[in-house]
């Protein structure tokens, strides 16, 4: 009977290992809030707190990831710490420096330093990306900076063919990338506002 059962084992970890080998551990996003429009920064920045109330409310610490220039971006972070309160830590670093799989993010450096897992929330702009005729497999090239790249274009094309999103007003899609980071992508109607 044990022989039986250790057969078992051992055919699942093989098949399991051949899988894995030949398929890799790819990344991929899990959607949190799929296309949707939005009519100011603070009802996006509602609508995030409302889903990921339990990640914000159980964090000390919380890195926000923005472009140094987009005050839309701002007010969103600005009404989830309003939200929150003042009795959480919160650092704000350029988007590329808040994701986890930045082997050298400015995040796990501040890990490090405190000694303890930090959640971030990075919002990507996407008006100044690529339109693309359909979806990619994001999960072919591994280097953090195409991958995220590729997931832009994916994002900004999910939005345009989304029949429940007006393009006339602002959208967005916000999903987790990582294990502890999670990313809004943004579409501006007037692709030169923000």
């Amino acid at each position: 009977m044990w022989k039986v059962i250790l057969t078992g084992i051992l055919v699942v970890s093989a098949v399991s290992t051949y899988l894995v080998i030949e398929f890799g551990l790819k990344p991929k996003s899990i959607p949190v809030i799929r296309p949707s429009n939005f009519q100011s920064p603070e009802q996006l920045g509602e609508y995030i707190f409302r889903q990921m109330y339990q990640v914000l409310s159980e964090s000390e610490v919380l890195v926000f990831g923005i472009k140094n220039d987009s005050s839309f971006h701002l007010k969103v972070v600005e009404h989830l710490k309003a939200r929150l309160g003042n009795k959480k830590i919160y650092y704000i670093l350029s988007p590329i420096q808040a994701y986890h799989r930045e082997p050298q993010a400015e995040i796990l450096k501040l890990e490090n330093q405190l000694g303890k897992s930090i959640a971030s929330f990075v919002f990507e702009d996407l008006s100044n990306v690529q339109k693309i005729p359909q979806l990619q497999d994001c999960s072919n090239d591994l280097r953090f900076h195409y991958w995220i790249e590729c997931l832009k274009e994916n994002k900004l094309r999910q939005i345009e063919i989304s029949k429940k999103v007006n393009l006339n007003l602002i959208s967005a899609v916000f999903e987790r990338v990582s294990e502890r980071s999670w990313a809004a992508f943004i579409r501006f109607p007037d692709l030169d506002s923000k």
